[in-house]
């Protein structure tokens, strides 16, 4: 059996855009058997559509992420939590872990390379 549109998009929709999860939904809730690599495949033919399932599965680590900050009675929670998002989402505001080298003065780095055989 084929999956419709319909059923292939559901079946994504309800395993959060995982493929080797929807493969499980496919088989438990429509008795069929269908590759992950195909349903990658079939899911990557409308990037919008995927991309929007994805999104709305951030969107919820997000507002579990929130509640856990906001309403933890345990500091260290919290603190993990604040610092998770100053790490991902404060990046413009400098809090990063990520270290650039430059040259002097931010100016570019110059390397030069000698490979000896």
């Amino acid at each position: 059996m084929k999956l419709t549109d319909r059923e292939f998009w559901t079946g994504l929709e309800k395993s959060n855009g995982i493929f080797a999860e929807a493969v499980k939904w496919y088989k438990a809730n429509l008795d069929v058997e269908i590759t992950r690599n195909a349903v990658l495949l079939r899911a990557n033919k409308d990037r919008s559509r995927l991309e929007s399932i994805r999104a709305a599965r951030l969107d919820e680590a997000e507002r579990v992420l929130d509640k856990l900050t906001s309403h933890s009675g345990d500091d260290r929670v919290k603190l993990q939590g604040a610092t998770f998002i100053l790490k991902t989402l404060g990046k413009s505001r400098g809090y990063s872990e990520r270290h650039e080298i430059t040259g002097e003065d931010g100016k570019e780095l110059n390397v030069n390379i000698t490979i000896k055989k």
